[in-house]
Parts: C-alpha cells; sequence; structure tokens
C-alpha cells in the first residue's frame, strides 16, 4: 500500500523566507511518501511557478496538484493555466491535474482532478454580505462582473448576478472535466482519488467547528461537484471514491455514502504542514 503526502491551503507566498519553504518540501521528502497531493491555494499569480519549482526541487517526487482561487490573484484563470500547461511540460514531476482525464497511482487506483470553484447554489447567495478579494484581484470577475466595483461601491444585484455567473462557469468546466475523468478511470481502477479546491457539499463547509451558515455557504461550497459525486457514487457502487478540498480552512472528515468519503484539510497562514498520509492501494 503506497503513501501520498496531502497538503492543502500551503499559501507559500505568506511565508516568512524561503527557508520555511524547505523545510516543508523535506517533511514531505523525508515522510516516505510516494510523492504529493496538493488541493490549491499554493501561492498567487504572480508566485505560483517560482513555488511550485522551488518546491519540486526540494521534494522530487511526483506532486499531482490543482489550483484555488489564491492561485489566481493578480492574474487570469487563462494566463494562469497555460503558465501550468507550460511548467507540467517542463516538469519531470508536477501533475497540474485539469491536463489529464486521470492519472493510474497504482494497478488498482487512480486519481482525477481540477480547480474547481464555489458555484453560489446553496446558500443565500443573493443577500450574501461576504465580499470576496476575488472579485477585485482576479481579471475574470473584473473584466466579466464588475467584481471590482461591487467591492468598492457595494455594488447592484446586477453585479452580484454577474459575479456568480463568473464562478458558476468556471465550477461547471470543472465538473465536467473531473465527471470526464471519473468516467474513464472506472473502467480501469476501483479506487478513485478526487481532488478539487472548494467542498462538495453543505456539511463538508465547516469553519471553527461550525457548518457555514447561509451567508457563507454560496462562496465555500460547490453543489455541482456534490452532484456529480453523487451521481459518480450511485453508478459506480463498486468504485471507493476518497475526496480531498481545503478553502474552507476547516478540518472535515466525512462519509457521505458507503463508496464516498470526503475529507477537507485545515491550515493556517503562515505555517503550512501535510494535511495528511493517503494510503493508496
Amino acid at each position: 500500500m503506497a503513501k501520498f503526502a496531502w497538503l492543502t491551503d500551503i499559501h507559500l507566498d505568506h511565508l516568512r523566507s524561503d527557508e520555511d519553504l524547505i523545510m516543508l518540501g523535506e517533511e514531505v521528502r523525508k515522510s516516505g511518501v510516494e510523492g504529493a497531493f496538493i488541493s490549491g491555494d499554493i501561492s498567487n499569480g504572480k508566485q505560483l511557478v517560482m513555488h511550485l519549482a522551488a518546491l519540486e526541487r526540494v521534494v522530487q517526487k511526483q506532486i499531482f496538484f490543482v489550483l484555488g482561487n489564491h492561485d489566481f490573484y493578480g492574474s487570469s484563470t487563462e494566463v494562469v493555466r497555460k503558465s501550468m500547461h507550460e511548467l507540467s511540460n517542463m516538469s519531470e514531476f508536477l501533475k497540474y491535474m485539469p491536463l489529464n482525464s486521470y492519472l493510474p497511482l497504482s494497478p488498482n487506483s487512480a486519481i482525477v482532478g481540477h480547480d474547481g470553484w464555489y458555484d453560489a447554489q446553496l446558500g443565500d447567495a443573493m443577500n450574501s454580505k461576504y465580499m470576496l478579494n476575488d472579485w477585485v484581484y482576479i481579471q475574470d470577475f473584473v473584466e466579466s462582473s464588475g467584481g471590482r466595483q461591487y467591492v468598492q461601491m457595494m455594488g447592484s444585484l446586477k453585479d452580484k448576478k454577474g459575479i456568480i455567473g463568473v464562478a458558476q462557469k468556471q465550477a461547471k468546466a470543472g465538473v465536467q472535466h473531473m465527471m470526464t475523468g471519473i468516467k474513464n478511470a472506472a473502467r480501469y481502477h476501483k479506487n478513485i482519488f478526487v481532488i478539487s479546491h472548494v467542498p462538495p457539499f453543505r456539511e463538508t463547509h465547516v469553519y471553527r467547528g461550525e457548518i457555514g451558515d447561509d451567508q457563507a455557504q454560496p462562496w465555500y461550497t460547490n453543489k455541482m461537484f456534490g452532484d456529480m459525486l453523487l451521481e459518480a457514487s450511485r453508478v459506480y457502487p463498486n468504485v471507493n471514491f476518497t475526496v480531498l478540498c481545503g478553502h474552507t480552512h476547516g478540518k472535515v472528515d466525512k462519509q457521505i455514502t458507503k463508496n464516498l468519503e470526503v475529507h477537507v484539510g485545515h491550515s493556517e497562514y503562515g505555517h503550512p504542514a501535510i494535511s495528511g498520509l493517503i494510503e493508496v492501494p
């Protein structure tokens, strides 16, 4: 049984020094694992390539990763994903999951993944008072929805609808990618690991020990993702699904159905750590 280190929301741009990044990489390398899974919020759009390349140099093992919303700050999804394509093509170890339908981990197990996004379908998005930095610092929102104006001016419902539209477009694309990957992987593997940034269910969004309220749920869950996972667990009853997410910084370990479990990792800014050791049959 192989083991992989799982990390999430490591926010390497918040580290005090390069030595902290090296220490994290050495912790992974010395933990006796075959490689690592990272479920997003690795850095920001300007430093992401540098931080991933530095982490790879220390770890020297396969790193299967997706991105989170913070990874696009200061840039756009198109530009950052293009840079991940280029970096992955040059790298021996870095595996950006949106570039792959699925990847085998062992004869019995495979991994599927995409960045994903919150989809504003749970809770009360239109009346939520939350203001996300995403809408100011990610170009997709600034250009397409008036996101910056909404945050600065406590904007109109029209602006909010634009923000939701951008988010749902991203969420839908991610879910479609993962659904295709699951269909392909399920033909050959009986254990499928799914990594994405935003948790899929209401009960998997936990903050300070409490399930998020209707104000927060729209921006910390991806209902489309959850619906797809429930359908996959029904269609493939002999496949075991293990889902790894982040985004909320609140730890969750939840058995959803007999063959579907979801884990969300705890994290703290400036103190990145291994969220868990994942056993892969």
